[in-house]
């Protein structure tokens, strides 16, 4: 996934620096542009979906929690830290290198950055 940001922040910067050289629309811009939003777009799916999982079972883990204060019976206890137990075990959490995890906040530092560079580099053009 790293691999495929990096790629797409270089095409970014290369199709802008197309476009600002040459001052009017070809053809091959707007495939260049939908070929780069479709790549954006394929590489932060993954990070959407799983951050939409999570907060999901975020929020099961929380109703359960409350159903755990509430129900005094001893099986139906059981059974609630049973499904809690179950779901920190299998909550899925992608972490890049065990260190950086995988999430929206990493897309959006992405996007930053090459808002950052892209700023920079129409700084230098004009």
């Amino acid at each position: 996934m790293v691999f495929y940001l990096i790629c797409d922040y270089l095409k970014i910067l290369t199709v802008l620096y197309f476009t600002i050289s040459t001052k009017y629309v070809e053809p091959i811009l707007v495939a260049w542009y939908s070929e780069i939003f479709v790549h954006l777009l394929l590489t932060c799916a993954p990070c959407m979906s799983l951050e939409i999982a999570v907060n999901d079972l975020e929020e099961i883990k929380c109703i359960l929690a409350e159903q755990l204060l509430v129900y005094e019976d001893f099986n139906l206890r059981t059974v609630i830290l049973q499904s809690l137990d179950y779901i920190d075990a299998c909550t899925s959490k992608l972490n890049l290198w065990n260190n950086f995890p995988m999430d929206m906040k990493l897309v959006l530092r992405v996007f930053d950055l090459c808002a950052s560079y892209i700023i920079a580099l129409l700084q230098f053009v004009y």
